[in-house]
């Protein structure tokens, strides 16, 4: 969807956010992907709101066990414009990768094997 607003032009782009958890008490870490949709002139901007939005997750609390808890914004992994504006009637594609090593992608994404 572009918009032009005397001259700004704003585009669609996608954008990945990796987050970590910690439990400061027994050093166990989980990782979590956000993929978010945003609206921005270019890629530059773009970047910057994901930068923004990563660091109003981070946040440290106590959970039923009284552990500390931090997450944390561990960086940007990837943004990039819509591949495609148009939006179909029953989906619109956001985003694609491609990769060489299905052994390790499969590793690493278990609902590949179900």
């Amino acid at each position: 969807m572009t918009t032009d607003l005397k001259n700004n032009i704003m585009k669609k782009y996608f954008g990945i956010v990796l987050l970590r958890t910690k439990n400061e008490t027994t050093n166990n870490c989980s990782f979590e992907e956000t993929y978010l949709s945003i609206k921005s002139q270019n890629i530059d901007e773009a970047r910057t709101v994901l930068e923004e939005y990563g660091k109003s997750c981070e946040t440290t609390y106590k959970n039923q066990n009284e552990d500390v808890i931090v997450v944390n914004f561990e960086k940007i992994i990837d943004v990039n414009e819509f591949l495609r504006e148009e939006t179909q009637e029953k989906y619109q594609e956001l985003y694609s990768r491609n990769f060489q090593d299905i052994e390790s992608y499969s590793k690493f994404e278990k609902l590949y094997s179900q």
